[in-house]
């Protein structure tokens, strides 16, 4: 939507990233070649002044020994999926616990028997 088609709402008429209109949290949408906020109730899309488009966001985390506690005890939680279409990478065992890391959603694959871990994507 246009500034014009937002009933005369324009960006200085928004601020801390609230929606002037319902006062709702204001949504950041990416793509590889857009960046807006959006507010989902009164469908509006607001563009970004400059100081927003300084941002930093991460979801690389190559380092699995920083969940080395996580994927020890992660075989002892019985909400964790058992899968026996897989074979441990390490020691051959065919139980394996399946867990999603919220941190880069990817997921984990831990051996029952050795508790060795590994990603998903290296099948």
């Amino acid at each position: 939507m246009s500034k014009q088609e937002v009933k005369g709402i324009d960006n200085d008429e928004l601020s801390n990233k609230f929606c002037r209109v319902c006062h709702s949290l204001l949504l950041k949408i990416t793509t590889a070649d857009m960046f807006i906020f959006r507010c989902e109730k009164c469908k509006i899309d607001v563009q970004p002044k400059a100081e927003d488009t300084i941002l930093f966001e991460t979801k690389n985390v190559d380092n699995l020994n920083i969940y080395g506690p996580l994927l020890y005890k992660a075989t002892e939680d019985n909400l964790n999926p058992k899968v026996t279409h897989k074979q441990c990478k390490r020691c051959g065992h065919k139980v394996v616990t399946e867990i999603v890391l919220q941190v880069n959603i990817s997921k984990m694959n831990i051996c029952d028997k050795c508790r060795f871990g590994w990603p998903e994507s290296s099948e």
